[in-house]
Parts: structure tokens; sequence; C-alpha cells
């Protein structure tokens, strides 16, 4: 569905047939790449086995948004390193804004991607040769294949559908950095000795206390129970089907779409989620007070977003139709 509907609409807009007006070419490409997004949980989901024919369909989602180094990335260093204060890349820091964290997250993920592989190949000692493609670094592979691509899409379409396939690609990788956020927002592993600042930093191994996880269903449904983010973490070759939330495990107040509308908000988003990670990180347990109050924040944040955004769809997505 997801890649029936990605050519679609880029063989669509490239020609003019759609997206005519500013207007609709918004609407068409953020609805293309919010299903693009939506599948990259599939492609997550299929690289995280281990049979390579898994692999080689998951990394495709990722590729038509450009980032097929994002699943090293994420196998080798997110997963690694996840909630280490110095060494996790991705890593959201508290009262660091959504928009801060997006418009330099893929940048950084590219480069310490990069940095990896050659030092891999470093360690393994291969001997370059212009014909031994497994002597190059995997990023510049995969950078050669996305202008390949792209200098296909040109052929067939122009320049129009290069800039299409760009913004779609934006967008895309947008949304994904944007749930990691949530994911992860403010939590990272506790250092166990605090109390000798002359030494090394010590951190405690992988816990369930650096990802937050959702309950709703329908992020359930939709994302392959990629919400039971923390176990995930703990247990990465752990089937979709059988990850589990357990008692201690942090838990946003919405499900990814609504805790991303919140997060586009940074006042409204801090307000809620600055004391739930000050107590977690702390080892407390959220109070019910705490709880009742957020739940009086998100109604009513809720609902005023939701009026604008009926007014936005009748009176000016439908007054431009």
């Amino acid at each position: 569905m997801d890649f029936t509907l990605y050519f679609y609409l880029l063989h669509g807009i490239s020609t003019g047939k759609l997206g005519k007006t500013p207007m609709e070419f918004l609407l068409y490409i953020i609805g293309g790449a919010l299903l693009g997004s939506v599948n990259t949980t599939c492609g997550h989901e299929l690289f995280h086995k281990r049979p390579l024919v898994h692999k080689m369909f998951g990394i495709l989602p990722w590729f038509k948004m450009l980032s097929g180094h994002l699943y090293m990335y994420h196998l080798q260093l997110h997963h690694k390193y996840a909630g280490h204060p110095v060494l996790d890349p991705s890593l959201p820091h508290l009262n660091q804004s959504i928009y801060s964290y997006c418009s330099y997250n893929s940048i950084k993920a590219y480069i310490v991607t990069y940095k990896y592989e050659e030092k891999r190949l470093a360690k393994k000692k291969v001997q370059y040769s212009p014909f031994n493609i497994l002597a190059y670094n995997r990023v510049i592979l995969f950078n050669i294949i996305h202008v390949l691509y792209l200098a296909t899409i040109y052929a067939f379409l122009g320049w129009k559908g290069v800039i299409v396939q760009v913004v779609y690609a934006w967008l895309v990788v947008m949304f994904v950095d944007s749930t990691n956020y949530v994911e992860h927002y403010g939590l990272k592993l506790k250092q166990l000795n605090k109390d000798k600042p002359k030494e090394e930093p010590i951190y405690e191994s992988m816990s369930r206390q650096v990802s937050w996880d959702a309950l709703q269903p329908l992020s359930s449904a939709i994302l392959f129970k990629l919400q039971r983010h923390s176990d995930h973490h703990m247990f990465a070759y752990k089937p979709y089907q059988i990850l589990e939330t357990t008692e201690d495990t942090p838990v946003l107040p919405l499900g990814y779409t609504g805790s991303m509308t919140l997060a586009y908000c940074p006042p409204v988003w801090k307000m809620i989620m600055n004391p739930m990670v000050d107590a977690i990180n702390r080892g407390e347990t959220i109070s019910q007070e705490m709880i009742q109050r957020n739940k009086k924040i998100v109604f009513t944040y809720c609902g005023i977003v939701w009026s604008l955004l009926t007014y936005f769809q009748f009176f000016v997505v439908g007054f431009m139709a």
C-alpha cells in the first residue's frame, strides 16, 4: 500500500496531475510521508530479524527516504548505547525541543555511522580494491544507490520528480526522528559511581527506564507493537508479537501520534513530560496527582488543537477546494 501510494504520488505530482496548487501539494506530500513513516516500522521489524532476506526487505522503506544507512545506525549504535548520556548519538536531552532535535539528528546519525564503518573496516583490516565491494564503506555504497535512484527519477520525471522525492524523503525522516524523540525524551542510564567524582563515570547496563512505552491499542496495531519500546530495547531480536509492558516501564500520556502533537508545542510538552522525567531519573514512581494534572493539560491542549484543525479542514482546505 505504501509503495503503491508513493509511486502514484511521485508520478502524479511530477507530471502535474496531482498537487496543482501549493495547498494540494502540501496535503498530498504530507499524507504520503506519514504513511511512509509508518511503513518504516515494518522495515524496522524486518531488519531486526536474523535472516538476510528479511534484512534486505526491511531496508527498502528506508531507501526511498534516501537513508539506507540508518539500518546500520539503528542496529549497531542506537541499540548498543540507548540512554547513555555520552555515547548515545540520538538521545533527546531534557528541555531539548523536538525542532532542535530533528534539525540535526539525521546529520549526526549519518556522521557517526560513517565513522563506525571506517572503524569496522580498519578493525577487519580489509584490503582496499576497486573491485572488492566489501572494502568500501557501506554508507558510501548507499549514497551511490541513492544518487543512481535520483538520476533514474530525473530521467523519467525530470527535476520536478527529483524535488518531490527529496521533499518526501525529508518529511519521512522528520517523522521518524519525531518518533524517536518521544520514545526516549529525557531518559538516560543512571551513573553508578556518582559519589566518586574523580573516577571515570560508570553507567548501569541497559534498562527499561530509558524508553517510553505507549499503551494505546491503535499505536500497537499500526506500529507492530513498536510502542512497547522498553521491551524491544531489552531484547532486540524478540518478535513483536510477544513484546510486553511491565509495571516499571515509563508510559507516555498519549499514543505516538498524540505525543508528537504535544511535542510540536514545546512549552506544553515540557510542562507534562519534565516532571515525569525527573521522577523516573530519580527512581521514583509517577504520582497519581501528577497523572491527573497531566490529563487536564492534555484534554485542554487537544481540545484547542482539534478546534483549530477542524477550522482549517472546513474553512481553509474546503474553501480553497
